[in-house]
């Protein structure tokens, strides 16, 4: 087995091992979205009959007003983030798919062409630990942290 091929096997299973743990967290958020969310229809409904069918007179349609506002928004929040969270793990999975794809052709493209170069092969060892590292950085960031500014503004 060639030096090359060993990277390959190497790079291929630390690619799928990350694929893997990003596979299971956004299934568990998705889940959790769901969860939240019927956790959400069933609260914003019955929260609000309970407080009408109970003995409080005037402050009954207070109480139930107040209980809807209170659920929804609390349910809305949680439902945002592991709705946000399972976005960056897919969007992660996808990136290191790609990124294992394309080292892995790359590779593949140097053992047809019989080429010894070990520069070539260094660099694209350290595209892909560099890059690799950016998409788990990138993981657990939020639609606000990834944003950035505008390319063709120029500061002085």
């Amino acid at each position: 087995m060639e030096a090359k091929d060993i990277e390959i096997t190497e790079i291929t299973r630390i690619a799928n091992d990350k694929i893997t743990w990003f596979e299971t967290r956004a299934n568990a958020c998705m889940r959790l979205f769901w969860v939240f969310s019927v956790l959400l229809g069933l609260s914003s409904t019955s929260l609000p009959l309970f407080a009408l069918f109970t003995d409080m007179g005037q402050k009954n349609y207070i109480v139930a007003g107040l209980s809807v506002l209170v659920a929804f928004c609390s349910f809305m929040l949680q439902i945002g983030n592991y709705h946000m969270l399972w976005q960056n793990y897919r969007r992660s999975e996808f990136a290191l798919r790609r990124l294992r794809d394309m080292t892995v052709f790359h590779f593949r493209r140097l053992n047809a062409q019989k080429s010894t170069d070990e520069n070539e092969i260094n660099k694209l060892l350290q595209n892909f630990y560099a890059e690799f590292e950016e998409i788990e950085t990138a993981e657990t960031s939020t639609y606000f942290t990834t944003l950035s500014p505008a390319k063709d503004v120029n500061p002085q």
